[in-house]
C-alpha cells in the first residue's frame, strides 16, 4: 500500500510531466531544446568545454517516464539546466539564448500555478482531516435551504 507522501509525490510529478507537455508543444522548445545538443551537426565543438553538464526536454520528458525523479524539484531543476546551458552558450544577442529565457519565463510561470494548486488542494485535505466531519453539511458546501422554495 502506497503511502500519502508516496501519493502526492506521484501526483506531483504527473501534474509536472503535464507542464513539461504543455511547453513541448511550442514549436520552438521541441526543435530547439527537445534533443541533446550535437555540437558535430551543429559546429559547435567548444560545447561541451563550456557545458559540462548538457540537459534537454526530451531527456527530462524520458526520465519522468521511468520515474528517475524523487520530486517535482528534481524534475524542474533539470528544466532550468536546460535553458541554463542554452544561455551560458549563447550570448543575449542571438535567438537560442532569447528563446531560452521566454521559455523558461513561460515554465516558470506554469511551475508556479501547478505549485499553487496543489498546495491549495493540500491546505484542503488537511482541514478536511482536521474537521474530521465536524460541522456536517458545512464541512462539505451543502446548502439544503437553497432547494427549498
Amino acid at each position: 500500500m502506497m503511502s500519502e507522501a508516496g501519493r502526492d509525490k506521484e501526483e506531483e510529478l504527473r501534474h509536472a510531466e503535464r507542464v513539461l507537455s504543455s511547453l513541448l508543444k511550442q514549436k520552438l522548445a521541441r526543435e530547439w531544446f527537445g534533443v541533446p545538443v550535437d555540437p558535430v551537426a551543429l559546429g559547435i565543438p567548444d560545447y561541451f568545454t563550456i557545458i559540462h553538464k548538457p540537459m534537454d526536454l526530451g531527456t527530462v520528458e524520458s526520465n519522468l517516464k521511468a520515474n528517475k525523479y524523487s520530486s517535482m524539484d528534481d524534475m524542474a531543476a533539470d528544466v532550468r539546466l536546460c535553458f541554463a546551458n542554452a544561455m551560458k552558450y549563447n550570448p543575449p544577442a542571438n535567438t537560442v539564448h532569447q528563446q531560452a529565457k521566454r521559455l523558461l519565463t513561460i515554465f516558470e510561470a506554469k511551475l508556479m500555478s501547478l505549485q499553487r494548486r496543489l498546495e491549495q488542494k493540500r491546505q484542503r485535505a488537511l482541514h478536511s482531516k482536521v474537521l474530521g466531519g465536524v460541522g456536517g453539511a458545512e464541512s462539505n458546501g451543502s446548502n439544503s435551504s437553497s432547494s427549498q422554495t
